[in-house]
């Protein structure tokens, strides 16, 4: 409720914010440099906040989850609110760069933000 309250009373607050939650996505897991792959925007044809937008929205990790009381995912639609379902995913140019491989770790780091109340280490204990 306190992302879509802040997201309709301040929507430049919200996509300030969530600008700066797309650069963190950039630096999950230590993946991805954020300065090497906006050096990249120009060559793809794309502006330095579009490749961030299309870098969370594409994030193997998802958005799907709270950060300071805030949902990013809701916090950007501020910028994705006009665009088509084919346009929150990034085009075939772009996907070689964004592209993070999944790993164990990256999956299991997806699945505990999906099911946080999923203890895997007391579950095998039990065993």
């Amino acid at each position: 409720m306190e992302s879509v309250a802040f997201l309709l009373d301040d929507p430049n607050g919200a996509r300030i914010w969530s600008m700066g939650w797309c650069r963190r996505v950039l630096s999950l897991h230590g993946a991805r440099d954020e300065d090497a792959l906006l050096a990249k925007a120009a060559t793809l044809s794309v502006s330095h906040d579009e490749l961030l937008v299309l870098a969370a929205l594409n994030d193997v990790g998802d958005c799907g989850i709270f950060v300071g009381g805030l949902c990013p995912a809701v916090l950007l639609l501020s910028h994705v609110h006009r665009r088509s379902a084919d346009e929150c995913y990034a085009p075939s140019r772009i996907v070689r760069v964004l592209t993070q491989p999944w790993t164990p770790e990256l999956g299991l780091a997806a699945l505990r933000r999906s099911v946080p109340v999923v203890d895997t280490a007391s579950d095998l204990r039990r065993r």
